[in-house]
Parts: C-alpha cells; structure tokens; sequence
C-alpha cells in the first residue's frame, strides 16, 4: 500500500507542476500580447443611454390587424360585433370624440353622429403589445365586398 501511495503522489505532484508551469506560460503571454481588449470610445452620456434602451429590452412590434371581414356593423342598430381574441387578448375601441382608446366587449353600441373614417378598433394583448388598428369604414368596406362575393 505505501508504494500505491508514494506513486500516486508522485504523478499528482508531476500534474501540478505541470499545470503551474502552463499556468505561468499563459500569463505570460497574456502580460506581452494583452488580453484582447479593444479601445472602447468614450461615448457621450446621450448615446451610451440610447444604447441601453435599445438593447434593454425587446422591440414590440406591432401585431397583425384584426380581420375586418370577421367584424360586423350593423347600421340601424349601430351595433359593432367582434370575435373572440386567443390569449387574453382584448378589444380597444378609439372614438374621435373621445381621446383615449376604452376597452369593449364582443359587442358594442356604438354613439350617433360617429364618422366612420375617424372611429378605430384594434386589440391589445397581456403583454402590452397592440395591434394595427383598422376603422369602421374598412369594416364597412370589407362587410360589403364579403356580401357581393356570396351573391
């Protein structure tokens, strides 16, 4: 057993005298050549803020818009319809009378004297992105050319 031991010791100490040595080497090398650093360019704090921004987090991109030929209208009842949105999405409902989008449900009653061209309808996900908006008049306008295609 004494001699299993001495041998083992023997080729642990050999290893590490090794490693030290490769150890020395590569700082040594490292000393001379440098250790790879590129000169970074002092950036004013402008720039060095909009490049945080821009790699902080991910760009949210807008998500597809809703499928006008799903939506209805109906004029005399002034009675917007919308289907059902995946993942918690929700309906947003923006009038030109009223500045700030207002969440709706499925079905909405919509105020006299709107002007279509001017009243918008997009969803928003959980996640805070929104989607391209469409408006009432191209809900009209795709409602209609869905109809004469059926006839």
């Amino acid at each position: 057993m004494a001699v299993l031991r001495t041998t083992r010791f023997a080729i642990f100490r050999r290893a590490s005298l090794g490693a030290a040595t490769l150890f020395a080497v590569g700082t040594t090398l490292l000393g001379t050549l440098g250790c790879g650093r590129e000169i970074v360019e002092e950036r004013s704090e402008e720039q060095s803020n909009a490049a945080a921004i821009e790699t902080d987090r991910p760009l949210m991109v807008h998500l597809p818009a809703p499928h006008s030929e799903w939506i209805s209208y109906s004029v005399n009842e002034r009675k917007l319809t919308l289907y059902s949105l995946p993942s918690a999405g929700r309906w947003m409902v923006k009038h030109s009378d009223n500045a700030v989008p207002c969440p709706v449900g499925p079905e909405h009653i919509l105020p006299e004297g709107l002007n279509p061209a001017e009243m918008i309808v997009f969803y928003v996900r959980p996640s805070g992105q929104t989607s391209r908006s469409v408006t009432l008049a191209q809900i009209q306008a795709a409602r209609q050319e869905q109809l004469s295609l059926l006839r």
